[in-house]
């Protein structure tokens, strides 16, 4: 599970990082981008919009830190039995 969690997690920053080397914009200036992009779909279809705010909510530490909290506690709680 953890391997999976790391992996995945990983797997995701370097593809947003990637992306964004691509485009030739600063984290910052991509992620104001993206978020403007989201905010459309938002306006215009909430029920396309909420996987990518979620996607988008997924690429930052405190995102990591949460995950990695969760699997954790779910780890705590088999063993707890």
């Amino acid at each position: 599970m953890l391997n999976n969690f790391l992996y995945g997690f990983v797997h995701r920053e370097i593809a947003w990082a990637q992306t964004r080397e691509r485009t030739g914009l600063t984290a910052e200036k991509w992620s104001t981008r993206v978020r403007s992009h989201v905010d459309r779909a938002r306006q215009e279809d909430p029920d396309f919009a909420e996987p990518w705010e979620a996607n988008v909510a997924l690429a930052d530490g405190e995102s990591f830190d949460f995950g990695l909290d969760v699997l954790v506690e779910g780890v705590a709680v088999l063993i707890a039995g």
